[in-house]
């Protein structure tokens, strides 16, 4: 990039030539960015993948507490609250899940500074990204255990009839 550079200061370079080189840097340059951004988010996935991981198992918890109360309801007029509480509890999950690499994450389980105005709009807005993400098919940006998915390539796995139930 340095080489690029300094060769289109040159005053005697032909348009040609220049045209070649300030194209060939524009392309090292876009390379260059996407790997600083892709260390940033590897290292920011490194980071805050402890964090996700307790605030997934708390979510989790809580769905399936959600679904017994939903279950063990014997009025449909509890029915509503209910379905409203899981339903909140699993877009929780989608934000845990769909967090955008390139941002730091913001907590759903803070233990303190949860409640700051700040912390408040700034987790709101990041969640409408989330949704968009979804819309998009953008897909998780973390790949957890429970996913049928080859290591290497990230394919599904076919199902082996040797494996299939004759009944």
């Amino acid at each position: 990039m340095r080489g690029v550079q300094r060769l289109l200061n040159r005053p005697d370079l032909p348009a040609e030539t220049k045209a070649k080189q300030e194209a060939s840097l524009a392309k090292l340059d876009e390379e260059m960015r996407k790997a600083k951004r892709g260390r940033l988010e590897s290292h920011r996935s490194t980071k805050y993948h402890k964090v996700k991981f307790f605030e997934r198992q708390k979510c989790d918890r809580r769905i399936k507490q959600a679904e017994k109360k939903l279950a063990a309801a014997a009025d449909a007029t509890e029915w509503a609250p209910l379905e409203a509480e899981l339903a909140a509890h699993r877009l929780d999950l989608q934000y845990i899940r769909y967090y955008p690499p390139e941002h730091k994450y913001i907590s759903l389980y803070p233990k303190e500074g949860g409640d700051d105005e700040f912390v408040v709009k700034r987790r709101l807005k990041l969640r409408e990204l989330v949704a968009a993400r979804i819309a998009k098919g953008k897909g998780r940006t973390d790949q957890d255990d429970d996913d049928e998915s080859d290591a290497e390539g990230g394919e599904e796995v076919a199902e082996d009839d040797f494996f299939l139930s004759k009944d």
